[in-house]
């Protein structure tokens, strides 16, 4: 399911925002806006179909996986963040951070990102936790269990 959240992740966001725009009646827009607008606009009404079937389709199988108290969790990133300068100057490096954010982002479904580090120590690491439908509160009562419990066997284990 990320490689297709992947490759659906910007005309869905396009399509989405030029629509709530639309709906809002707003004029003036910053470029990144003006920009999603722009490519929303060049869809066809079977791309926007398309683009809705195969976002339909992706939410239902994640759904059926996840069940009604299944859970998803990943790193919230492949690997090390990349320096701010590196990042400004190479883009790509932005899909690839985003990889594991984007399913419940196109799924439309709870998630929540908890930090597993202690500052100052190499890199915090963090968890995205991905729940079903409707399972919010849930989510965020196991994140902060998840987080409690895994940082106080941390810090217990940290005394150099």
């Amino acid at each position: 399911g990320f490689d297709t959240a992947n490759t659906l992740i910007k005309e869905i966001v396009a399509l989405d925002f030029a629509l709530k725009v639309e709906s809002f009646g707003l004029r003036e827009l910053p470029e990144a806006a003006k920009a999603l607008c722009t490519l929303a606009g060049t869809f066809t009404d079977y791309k926007r179909e398309e683009l809705r079937e195969r976002q339909a389709m992706l939410r239902e199988n994640i759904e059926t996986f996840l069940g009604t108290n299944g859970l998803i969790v990943t790193p919230t990133l492949p690997s090390r963040p990349p320096a701010w300068k590196t990042l400004r100057r190479e883009k790509h490096l932005v899909d690839n951070l985003c990889y594991y954010l984007t399913l419940a982002n196109v799924c439309d479904l709870p998630a929540i990102s908890i930090v597993l580090g202690v500052p100052g120590e190499q890199f915090p690491f963090s968890l995205q936790l991905v729940g079903p439908p409707d399972s919010d509160f849930t989510l965020v009562r196991y994140a902060a269990k998840l987080q409690e419990d895994l940082m106080t066997g941390k810090e217990a284990n940290s005394d150099r």
